[in-house]
């Protein structure tokens, strides 16, 4: 579809630097159960396409015990457990492993086992450090290498790591102590935690030519790392003053930065990108906890909460999971009972110059979706999200055209800017009506 703006003032009213604010805003979206209650997500990707997603966690069945699932295409499949009654599905990579722990009978009343799982061979017993318990907590995006940890024979809890051809569990030792935990995986890096001599938990860094790197705290003797990418590490840990706090560590050489909280004082960042961007959950200063997004372009903490339609039932209270595509996976409250949620990203992307024809897009659309572009002169011309007759309503902007979302998930409309805009900033928004979304406003100046 095409459409023109026929008339731009040179004059420009706007005061928001947009670099401040996250690109994205969300649609939740109830993962459901497995005929029980509740459900909490773990991990979301793009297996096949950016648009077919799929998430990993646990959920209830109708007898209450908790099994891991694979969601896919809107279905939640139970993954089984060894015969035990309890499981949860930890991670997955891109491929559609996916790795975790089931329980399988023995003399305990939960016996958890490391597995991996794929469509074709199902669950498979990856084994212990011989103590006869493990889990299985990370597998490497792009590959196969697996981390996790297990019980010895002597009692003690160690962190291991698998490498991708396979083969025996690797025990990754500790700083002295008697614990360690491995908590995520990339290639051949392995983060969790581990004790010293005097019993205090470390955030680590290990990688099987260097051993085990104290990763230090924020002032505190307590500290963890949940997640890696691209060598950077974020976790958790106590300040000086006693409070817990997430961190960022950009090499296992570089000082911990602390991400602050949301008006709390606990936060954990429990997932990243390959670009940086963190998600995580954090006490707000009434008390609650709620999910949250860190920038890495305005390094600020922001409030999950805030970045999805008003009454959509939700109160978001983890976030566990974000990908490059800036899909969320994690877990919250929705019409009163604890359930999954993955977040789509909502947000319109403007591509060319003054005097020629812009293309406006969306993605990650329900094909035949109606999608509703609009521009403005003056930045915060809507507060979103929202909708017309809503709280936002639609005043300050002008209509720029509609578009159906094709069976790809993408919306697109053809703009015929004039070359007039040149030296203009122009703000853009899309708008999503059956969902009652609205985008954060995109910045555009023209040359």
């Amino acid at each position: 579809m095409r459409s023109t703006i026929a008339t731009l003032t040179a004059l420009c009213l706007s005061t928001t630097a947009f670099g401040q604010y996250p690109e994205l805003h969300y649609d939740p979206i109830d993962l459901g159960t497995l005929g029980g209650i509740a459900s909490q997500g773990h991990e979301a990707h793009g297996i096949t396409t950016a648009l077919d997603r799929a998430v990993v966690g646990q959920a209830q069945t109708p007898s209450g015990d908790w099994h891991p699932f694979l969601w896919t295409d809107g279905q939640m499949q139970d993954l089984g457990t060894f015969g035990g009654p309890l499981g949860s599905a930890a991670s997955m990579n891109l491929f559609g492993v996916v790795v975790g722990h089931a329980d399988a009978p023995g003399p305990a009343a939960a016996n958890p086992r490391a597995f991996r799982w794929d469509p074709v061979n199902g669950l498979k017993d990856l084994g212990d450090l011989g103590g006869g318990r493990s889990w299985a907590t990370g597998i490497d995006l792009y590959g196969e290498s697996i981390c996790g940890h297990s019980v010895l024979a002597n009692g003690d809890t160690h962190g291991f790591f698998r490498s991708a051809q396979g083969g025996p569990l690797v025990d990754i030792g500790t700083l002295g102590g008697s614990t360690s935990f491995a908590d995520g995986v990339d290639a051949s890096i392995v983060v969790g935690g581990a004790t010293t001599a005097t019993g205090s938990m470390r955030a680590i860094y290990w990688h099987p030519a260097m051993g085990l790197v104290d990763l230090g705290t924020l002032g505190g003797t307590t500290s963890r790392a949940t997640a890696t990418a691209n060598g950077s590490v974020c976790g958790w840990s106590r300040t000086a003053s006693g409070e817990t706090h997430a961190f960022l560590v950009t090499s296992p050489l570089q000082p911990m930065t602390d991400l602050g909280t949301l008006g709390g004082t606990i936060s954990m960042a429990l997932g990243m990108t390959n670009a940086g961007r963190i998600v995580g959950t954090s006490e707000t200063e009434d008390g609650s906890l709620h999910a949250f997004y860190w920038d890495n372009l305005s390094q600020q903490m922001l409030d999950l909460n805030d970045r999805i339609p008003e009454h959509s039932g939700w109160v978001l209270e983890a976030a566990t999971y974000t990908d490059d595509y800036g899909f969320i996976s994690g877990h919250g409250i929705h019409q009163g009972v604890r359930r999954a949620f993955m977040l789509r990203p909502f947000k319109v992307q403007v591509v060319g110059f003054a005097g020629t024809t812009n293309t406006l897009k969306v993605d990650f659309c329900e094909p035949g979706e109606p999608i509703f572009y609009a521009w403005s002169l003056r930045g915060n011309a809507v507060s979103s999200p929202g909708f017309f007759g809503s709280r936002t309503g639609f005043g300050g902007l002008n209509y720029a055209g509609r578009a159906t979302a094709k069976s790809w998930g993408q919306a697109t409309l053809n703009l015929d800017v004039p070359a007039s805009v040149s030296g203009t900033t122009v703000y853009f928004k899309a708008i999503a009506p059956n969902r009652r979304l609205a985008s954060p406003e995109v910045a555009k100046t023209y040359f």
